[in-house]
């Protein structure tokens, strides 16, 4: 098993190497639960965040620079201005891209990008309830449960405000997944 501490100490590098400034980080956990997320960066206030990863990226099966995209992306979140996926973050992780073509930072990644068998990380009972489909390009993301982009885009699937992140598309087709009870 990956050792956490050599994982986010070699992401420190990477960011440290850039010049690429980051927020106080009070801890870096494990998290066994999550099945929808390889990681996660979120504030406790003045400038000072928690980072967690996800276990399974921890596994001896696991390629280190799978590991190391999640550490990246989640540390390059550490900072005021890059808790979202736009603006400074994106032109942080296009530079950690381009310094080092290793790795690969980008907004969302799956089971098959990092090496993972995807039956074996995210439960086989699982469904989604909503999928929208890029009009432009086809590109298929699908939710569990009604997100603000579901909600954006089935209030105007024409004109929503939101793009593909792919091919920047801006239409979409919403299809909505009802359960049958027995």
């Amino acid at each position: 098993m990956k050792d956490i501490n050599t994982l986010f100490g070699d992401a420190r590098e990477v960011l440290d190497n850039l010049n690429i400034e980051y927020g106080n980080i009070l801890a870096v956990n494990v998290n066994s639960r999550a099945k929808s997320r390889w990681g996660r960066c979120y504030s406790k206030g003045n400038n000072n965040y928690v980072l967690e990863i996800s276990e399974r990226l921890l596994q001896d099966d696991v390629y280190w620079e799978a590991a190391m995209n999640t550490m990246i992306h989640e540390l390059l979140h550490a900072h005021k201005d890059r808790m979202c996926h736009t603006g400074e973050w994106k032109r942080c992780a296009n530079l950690v891209n381009r310094k080092y073509p290793q790795y690969n930072i980008k907004r969302c990644t799956s089971c098959e990008e990092k090496g993972i068998p995807e039956e074996h990380y995210k439960s086989r009972n699982e469904s989604y309830k909503w999928e929208i489909v890029c009009d432009k390009c086809g590109t298929v993301d699908r939710y569990k449960r009604k997100s603000n982009v579901v909600k954006l885009i089935l209030a105007n699937p024409k004109n929503s405000g939101c793009r593909c992140t792919v091919c920047n598309g801006t239409m979409f087709t919403v299809k909505e997944f009802f359960k049958i009870n027995c």
